[in-house]
């Protein structure tokens, strides 16, 4: 309805009746209010592009520097990679050289405790021995007898 109603409104100044008009364009009048600031803006808007456009090219060059970069970070890598794997190697070999000379020392320890242990225990057992052989010979009318 308030369409309708602005079709009839006056086109001039508050006053006497004046002669029937075409209504206001009011959007026009705006466009044309509006169009010499919209005309400087036009000027800071090419800016804004030109500054949109290089930091674009900024980072797209960032992002290839980065890239190249990681390629190089990758390429190093799978160089060293032979070194750093023949120094683990060698590093666990080493432990393990280490581990076994420990071990040896450990058994040859053992064997010497057991070696003084029999050879403590050895004459008595040696006696030992004697004294059942000696009653095996004599046999049983030997052990009858005592």
């Amino acid at each position: 309805m308030r369409d309708v109603l602005n079709r009839f409104r006056p086109t001039g100044v508050p006053g006497p009746a004046a002669a029937a008009a075409v209504p206001a364009d009011r959007r026009a009048a705006l466009a044309a209010e509006l169009a010499p600031v919209l005309a400087e803006l036009a000027d800071t808007r090419a800016v804004a592009e030109r500054i949109v456009a290089t930091a674009r090219q900024e980072a797209d060059r960032l992002r290839a520097d980065a890239a190249a970069a990681a390629a190089r970070l990758v390429a190093d890598a799978d160089a060293g990679r032979p070194a750093a794997r023949a120094a683990a190697f060698a590093a666990a070999r080493t432990r393990a050289e280490r581990a076994a000379t420990d071990r040896l020392a450990a058994g040859r320890r053992e064997a010497q405790r057991i070696d003084r242990l029999a050879a403590d225990r050895a004459p008595a057992l040696t006696d030992r021995a004697v004294a059942v052989a000696d009653e095996l010979l004599r046999g049983p009318a030997a052990a009858a007898v005592r």
